[in-house]
């Protein structure tokens, strides 16, 4: 069969030069025979030797380069698998059709589609969502087109296609009270001129101070942050060498009146000493040396007290081994620990000592093994365990035999090969034992139950299963261990609310009068009729109320409505919801879930527990988050564009060569060029420019 697929692969076809997508097709006709199968890419990958991402590359035709490419071999061995020559394979996609309803009804929905396809639709969507004023994201497009966005996203035209589009259609920047940042950009300069007198460095939180506005605040305007940075970064260069060098002198100062009052030298205490925060003065490289040159930290502190208690332990320690060795006992970190009452994880965390007892083990050759001898002397010190266990009437297990016998850990006892055997052969008589107990103590129980359930029946009655437990002697928990008995109990008493109720039960007119009573009680005190309202006041629960039709009626009657059901509850959500995402839209104020909880009156998880909300909800928050970080990244590549047009200049006054490290130092942002397009674009034409006028110049 080989010969004669290679055959037909050899021979001119019709299909080599009249559908480009042909291989596409051939994928769509390897997956409809793999579901006819039902079956799965993990059901196959074992049997064919292909990886599950083999399997993916030859089903959606990938015939680029690269380890996603399908290769020939791959399907051979696929079309071996399915059980159909590969040359039929062919001929069937040739001869199939993309309306295939084949294709239409395949669980991969959309999967089987061509780009071509899904590029239709796409732009059909776009078209809409235009057309209809919604905000174009992916999100939008993804529920217009009924395509997951993984499943667009396999597709480079469809990718492309949906970028572009994204991109082109950003929007506007939030429109701000332009009065209001007027007024705050004439303080900004009020307070630059201060710090200028008082010949302080002019930062971002030096100004907010001054202001009264937080420092996170003044990226909310534009002009006043386009102001700042200008200003402090054409300012900063002049004021840091003397700044640099008063801050030194202050902290040189503080400094050396911590060390005359013996306090600690720490960042917190310097900062407290001078006035001044730590990340203020850290930022200089002197002044950083400096105060590390004195620096006492609690880390140091603690180092320095370890190691002199580490001093003072290895005296004690070396007793305890001498101890050990002459009583002839094991030498190990718990035998050490319990005679300097220490526990032995503490002991390891001392590095001479762990090494000093690491040492004695060794050389004394009681790591692990006590120097035991041969098999046979553990295998005799294992049985007299056993028999010592089983005399005691403790549990028999592989770490009541090593403490029994003492100074041999659990790993070294399965080195023994006779001692294995030994245990494993008890503990599976053992574990027989105990399946034969179990079994005769359920039978006890059985018949226990019997005879209670008998008695209980006689007197005509209900029971419950505490009173079965109290004939029989045990708990309802220690009963339900025991399948047979769980289901007995289950059998006979399935429904112990009832016997409960119809112990308790009061008559119909008794409730009916104690519930008129808490309706005349609530309408005096004018609280609102509500079913939990009524419970309370007669000491019934909800349920029991609303067995009675005559007491429903009353409520009925009295005002008690009830509650809507959930689908009309949901749409009247819905509208509210919708009407507080408009409001916030037209006041220009961010979209989250707890802000539309708080204007519907709602609480957050009550919210999004209806469906239909909880899409709305979540679809309009990631639209609204997502338009606020494209307008932040365009208001900031603004900013940055015109703060590198000033420091082009810069270098182009100072006859200076134009990097993009250059442009990084003068405006203080690493990668500027890489992180926003249109800055690097400038830069890029900037450094041309500058090589051509070089070039001419030489020339």
């Amino acid at each position: 069969m080989a010969s004669k697929e290679i055959e037909f692969l050899l021979n001119p076809q019709p299909w080599e030069t009249t559908d480009p997508a042909f291989q596409e097709k051939i994928g769509q006709e390897f997956m409809l025979l793999r579901y006819k199968k039902q079956l799965k890419h993990m059901d196959v990958s074992p049997e064919t030797g292909l990886s599950i991402g083999i399997l993916s590359s030859i089903e959606l035709g990938h015939n680029g380069s690269g380890s996603k490419r399908a290769r020939l071999r791959w399907y051979f061995m696929y079309a071996r698998y399915l059980g159909i020559p590969l040359s039929d394979i062919f001929m069937n996609a040739l001869e199939k059709k993309e309306e295939d309803p084949r294709i239409m009804t395949t669980p991969g929905k959309y999967y089987l589609r061509s780009e071509d396809w899904v590029m239709e639709r796409v732009r059909e969507a776009c078209r809409l969502l235009e057309m209809s004023g919604q905000c174009l994201t992916i999100k939008a497009v993804t529920v217009a087109t009924g395509i997951t966005k993984k499943g667009l996203y396999k597709y480079d035209r469809v990718k492309a296609f949906l970028r572009e589009k994204i991109d082109n259609n950003k929007l506007s920047s939030r429109v701000r009270d332009s009065q209001f940042e007027e007024q705050l950009l004439e303080m900004a300069q009020q307070a630059a001129q201060e710090l200028l007198l008082a010949r302080k460095p002019i930062t971002h939180r030096a100004v907010s101070d001054l202001l009264g506005l937080p420092e996170r605040a003044i990226v909310n305007y534009p002009q006043l942050k386009k102001f700042l940075g200008l200003f402090v970064d054409y300012t900063r260069p002049i004021l840091t060498a003397e700044c640099e060098r008063t801050l030194l002198e202050q902290v040189r100062i503080g400094v050396m009146e911590l060390e005359e009052l013996r306090l600690p030298v720490t960042y917190q205490a310097i900062s407290e000493k001078i006035g001044i925060r730590s990340y203020t003065w850290l930022a200089y490289d002197q002044i950083r040396a400096f105060v590390l040159q004195h620096l006492d930290s609690r880390y140091l502190r603690g180092l320095k007290e370890r190691e002199q208690r580490e001093e003072a332990l290895i005296p004690h320690v070396l007793e305890a081994l001498n101890e050990l060795e002459s009583a002839g006992k094991s030498v190990t970190f718990k035998s050490v620990g319990k005679l300097l009452g220490i526990s032995h994880t503490r002991l390891k965390t001392y590095p001479r000592v762990h090494v000093l007892i690491e040492q004695r083990m060794i050389s004394l050759g009681s790591r692990g093994r006590r120097g035991r001898g041969s098999n046979d002397e553990v295998l005799s010190d294992v049985q007299r365990s056993i028999s010592s266990l089983i005399g005691q009437g403790a549990r028999v297990n592989n770490e009541a035999i090593a403490r029994e016998m003492g100074g041999i850990s659990v790993v070294t006892l399965k080195t023994y090969p006779k001692v294995r055997m030994l245990v494993d052969d008890y503990l599976s008589s053992d574990h027989h034992y105990q399946l034969q107990q179990f079994t005769l103590r359920e039978e006890q129980l059985l018949s226990q139950l019997e005879a209670a359930i008998q008695d209980l029946e006689a007197l005509g009655k209900p029971f419950s299963q505490s009173e079965l437990c109290e004939k029989v002697g045990m708990s309802i928990s220690g009963l339900k261990r025991y399948p047979r008995v769980k289901a007995l109990l289950k059998q006979k008493t399935p429904f112990p609310h009832i016997y409960q109720r119809d112990r308790n039960q009061l008559e119909e007119k008794d409730i009916m009068q104690r519930v008129k009573e808490a309706v005349i009680d609530l309408t005096d005190r004018g609280e609102p009729i509500t079913l939990n309202r009524v419970a309370r006041q007669t000491h019934h629960t909800r349920r029991v109320l609303m067995q009675y039709p005559q007491v429903v009626l009353f409520l009925e009657q009295s005002g008690y409505k009830k509650r809507k059901p959930r689908s009309d509850r949901e749409e009247e959500l819905l509208n509210l919801v919708k009407e507080a995402i408009l409001v916030c839209k037209n006041n220009g104020q961010p979209i989250t879930q707890k802000k539309l909880s708080d204007m519907v009156g709602l609480g957050t998880h009550t919210l999004l527990s209806y469906a239909q909300v909880k899409a709305l909800i979540a679809q309009t928050v990631g639209e609204d988050k997502k338009e606020r970080q494209e307008r932040y990244f365009q208001e900031r590549q603004d900013e940055m564009t015109q703060r590198v047009v000033v420091a082009l200049q810069h270098l182009r006054d100072q006859n200076r060569k134009i990097t993009k490290r250059a442009i990084d130092k003068l405006v203080h942002y690493s990668r500027v060029c890489s992180r926003y397009p249109k800055v690097r674009v400038l830069v890029e034409d900037a450094i041309r420019a500058q090589r051509t006028t070089n070039e001419s110049n030489t020339d």
